[in-house]
């Protein structure tokens, strides 16, 4: 049974319920980048993005 929801002036999104599930577990998967630990900062500082993605860059100026 799909479940519908509306957002302010969002239209409607219709999304079953393992979907639902799927955003919650993923939702609790997510930790804060304050509590990152030294490894994880390094190695995202060291991560590049792919060139297609460059447009992105603009975002952080």
């Amino acid at each position: 049974m799909p479940i519908v929801g509306a957002v302010f002036a969002m239209p409607r999104v219709s999304a079953s319920a393992n979907q639902c599930d799927w955003l919650e577990a993923a939702a609790q998967r997510t930790h804060r980048t304050v509590d990152a630990t030294e490894v994880v900062i390094e190695a995202v500082e060291r991560a590049e993005m792919d060139p297609e993605h460059g447009a992105l860059d603009e975002l952080l100026k």
